[in-house]
């Protein structure tokens, strides 16, 4: 039994020696008056450093260990009363800057633990202000010093930046300040920086060896298009146009810089480098020449700063077609007063750029024209009217018009043995070549020169039924001796009625006789040839009529404008009749076949 309860002793004097172990080797629980007493084993601390500024303050806590401690007082104090000071709560002040240790001693044991107060100055030593000018490649750091007085042989200030957040020195660049103001505030350009791209960046101040950074602030470099933009080319002609750029060079800081334009006349190849012009507000241009007319081209504009190259985005522009030529469907033209006429014009070539027609009148009191060619007819006279292309190329075509009064049907008094009309048969003026008429034929026909088609025949020039004075060429061998029209077979006598009728050879050589002939080639601005007849007998100097150049008629076309063929009521001989011809420099009478067709003239008593 003793052996059991020595052991059991032994046991509990192990498991007592453990404890203190935990707590303190040489403390614990005692007796007193038969009780046991808890004494402390350690304290701690809530921080083991902190950073403060002068002024400001800081509570430290202390935690006594075991929390059944009896007595848990402690005490705080500072190494450096001058940098920071600590009362009996551990409230802690700074004082000046430095650093300090407070340390927490426990009343039970003098058991201690501390905590190192750095002490900044209440205001920083060194500030990250801020930036100015960001631009796409450039920026301006601003810092400061707070140095107060300050005796530091090795003073430097200036910062570090980089695109890395977290700034150290091995991946940022450093760069010191020279110059500084007064109060120590001072700014630093940086060059060739990336657009469009984040930089981190912080001041420093150094001095008696130890360095002190500011806050780490950032900033974003513009995009490209801040810089350098590709504008649309303008002036824009065949051979020319002139590139424009955007170069916008405020705030941006540089040592040199090239700039232009690469073009080319593909997509996806500008190769070809023009050099850019002055640069003034904020852009520059360049010309290019000996381009080809209507073709595409390619451009971007390009700028370089320092080592930083910029393109604009890539543009492109065709060159112009001009207006080779303007015609127009007519280019004279008669009118009568209240008329109107729509004159066509075309233009080429079909891919000119700017087919646009500028319409107008050199006579508008005249004549008027609107935008889309339509013609009016004012007054009495001759105008131009003119199509002008607008794209520079000076293209242009006219049409002369001439303008009459209401044509009236009229003789006019020659002073000869019988008065002429001052129109052709079937003419709606004096210049209208009129209807055509086989001899002794009193309506126009589609064809003529044929025999086939002859009123007084058989169909042949030998089987003639009417105005044959030679049995040979009547049919069967008929004559009537008719040497002059009867008024049935007169197309004026017929059609006009009263003492109207188609003129004698005597009366065609009167007139060519007692009258001055004139040939021209523009009547009255009509365009039309023919020979104006004027009176030489006195008192009828200022009577005149007009023969256009009608030519004749032969089968189904027209041989007009050089010469005219005027019918006479005269039968020549057997199949031939009388007729009057003229050129510009010749007129006479002479014969031909009945059954071709030319113009009429009349003439009254």
């Amino acid at each position: 039994m003793k052996k059991y309860l020595s052991a059991l002793a032994v046991l509990a004097l192990l498991f007592m020696g453990d404890s203190c172990t935990t707590e303190d080797s040489n403390s614990g629980s005692e007796e007193n008056g038969g009780e046991k007493a808890v004494h402390v084993t350690g304290v701690s601390l809530d921080r083991s450093n902190v950073t403060i500024k002068e002024g400001e303050s800081v509570t430290l806590v202390a935690t006594v260990k075991p929390d059944k401690a009896e007595n848990k007082n402690v005490s705080w104090s500072s190494s450096d009363a001058s940098v920071a000071t600590v009362n009996n709560s551990g409230n802690v002040t700074g004082v000046k800057a430095g650093s300090t240790t407070i340390t927490a001693t426990t009343e039970d044991g003098g058991k201690t633990s501390s905590c190192v107060v750095s002490v900044e100055p209440s205001t920083a030593l060194s500030v990250t202000v801020g930036v100015d000018n960001v631009s796409a490649v450039s920026v301006v750091l601003k810092g400061k010093a707070n140095l107060g007085n300050t005796s530091s042989s090795d003073l430097k200030v200036g910062f570090q930046y980089s695109k890395s957040a977290g700034i150290l020195p091995s991946n940022s660049i450093t760069v010191e300040v020279k110059d500084a103001d007064a109060n120590y505030n001072y700014t630093t350009t940086i060059t060739g920086l990336e657009p469009e791209t984040i930089y981190y960046f912080r001041s420093f101040v150094r001095q008696n060896g130890q360095d002190t950074y500011g806050e780490t602030k950032s900033f974003t470099t513009k995009d490209v298009a801040s810089v350098l933009e590709t504008k649309n080319a303008s002036d824009i002609k065949t051979t020319t146009a002139t590139l424009n750029a955007k170069l916008n060079l405020t705030d941006i800081s540089y040592h040199s810089i090239t700039y232009g334009f690469f073009w080319g006349t593909s997509e996806s190849k500008q190769d070809r480098f023009l050099n850019g012009g002055d640069i003034a507000d904020n852009a520059f241009t360049a010309t290019m020449t000996s381009l080809s007319s209507g073709k595409p081209y390619w451009y971007k504009a390009y700028a370089k700063l320092d080592s930083q190259v910029f393109y604009g985005e890539i543009r492109s522009f065709t060159t112009l077609v001009l207006v080779g030529s303007v015609s127009l469907d007519k280019t004279s033209l008669s009118l009568i007063v209240g008329d109107e006429h729509t004159l066509t014009a075309t233009v080429t070539p079909d891919n000119a750029n700017d087919k646009t027609l500028k319409w107008t009148s050199s006579e508008e009191s005249i004549a008027t024209v609107d935008e889309s060619g339509n013609v009016k007819a004012k007054s009495k006279g001759t105008a131009v009217i003119k199509a002008e292309a607008q794209d520079g190329s000076g293209a242009y075509a006219s049409c002369r018009v001439v303008v009459r009064e209401p044509f009236v049907f009229c003789a006019v008094n020659l002073g000869l043995s019988v008065k002429w009309a001052n129109a052709n048969m079937g003419a709606g003026s004096e210049d209208d070549y009129g209807d055509y008429y086989a001899w002794g034929e009193t309506e126009p026909k589609s064809s003529y020169y044929t025999w086939s088609t002859y009123k007084y025949c058989n169909g042949t020039d030998n089987t003639l039924t009417k105005y044959c004075n030679k049995s040979s060429y009547g049919k069967d061998g008929f004559t009537d001796s008719l040497t002059q029209l009867e008024a049935a077979d007169d197309v004026a006598s017929v059609v006009l009625g009263g003492s109207w009728r188609m003129p004698t050879d005597a009366e065609w050589t009167e007139l060519q006789q007692n009258c001055t002939w004139t040939w021209t080639n523009d009547y009255n601005g009509t365009g039309v040839s023919g020979q104006i007849v004027t009176s030489k007998k006195t008192g009828y100097e200022n009577n005149s009529i007009f023969f256009p150049a009608a030519g004749s008629r032969h089968l189904t076309y027209y041989i007009t404008g050089t010469y005219g063929e005027y019918w006479s009521s005269s039968l020549y001989s057997t199949y031939l009749a009388s007729h009057f011809y003229f050129e510009s420099n010749r007129f006479y009478v002479l014969s031909d076949q009945r059954c071709i067709g030319m113009s009429v003239r009349p003439v009254c008593e």
